[in-house]
């Protein structure tokens, strides 16, 4: 793919996966490094739930129902392999901090936060998605020493790696909870709100949401 896509960032980390794969961690970092500069990966989302939903209805459930399911189940194959780029990363990290080398950490740590939210800026921000990325997020900071402050957000590792777990655990009990109270309309606009503007202003409606 990184062949015939030549800058493509889901090109890059996927090659790059096969790397940390074989063990040559240095030239897997240099692809994640790589991925964190060139930006947003398109992952082709919405040709990957067009097809699973029409899988879904020829097998009898409702567009309604093809919709929901394919947003919260869908299956998103560049999630392993962007896991697996990271992990030579998080070890490196994990070096340099044990050879007193801390500014090198934390600038590596940033390019790995860098990169994760790159996974995540794919229009419609999807739960599952959203959550892989976070993790990735998560992993690169909690290598880190806990009062060391990140990068410009004002927090230090411990608070910003609390802020991404409270941030994961609004995505999926927020999800189940405005979702059983929803009637149809509500779903209805709740998935426009999803695919129009992101799982976290879709969940902040349902959350004010009070029928038709």
């Amino acid at each position: 793919l990184e062949q015939t896509h030549p800058g493509s960032p889901i090109g890059v980390m996927l090659s790059g996966a096969l790397l940390a794969k074989d063990g040559r961690s240095a030239e897997a970092i240099a692809k994640l490094q790589e991925a964190a500069r060139l930006g947003p990966m398109s992952l082709g989302f919405p040709s990957q739930l067009l097809a699973q939903r029409e899988a879904l209805m020829s097998l009898g459930k409702t567009s309604l129902e093809a919709r929901l399911q394919t947003t919260f189940a869908l299956d998103m194959p560049h999630m392993a392999p962007s896991r697996a780029l990271a992990a030579p990363a998080f070890a490196e990290v994990k070096s340099l901090l044990a050879s007193g080398k801390t500014d090198a950490a934390l600038a590596l740590a940033s390019e790995v936060i860098t990169y994760a939210r790159n996974l995540s800026a794919e229009p419609g921000h999807y739960v599952v998605n959203e959550l892989n990325a976070t993790s990735i997020e998560a992993g690169a900071v909690y290598a880190l020493p806990p009062d060391v402050e990140i990068g410009d957000s004002g927090l230090t590792a411990a608070e910003y790696v609390t802020r991404l777990r409270k941030e994961a655990q609004f995505d999926v009990h927020a999800s189940m909870h405005h979702l059983s109270r929803l009637d149809e309309a509500g779903l209805e606009t709740y998935l426009q709100v999803l695919e129009s503007q992101g799982d976290r202003a879709a969940l902040r409606w349902a959350e004010n949401y009070n029928g038709p």
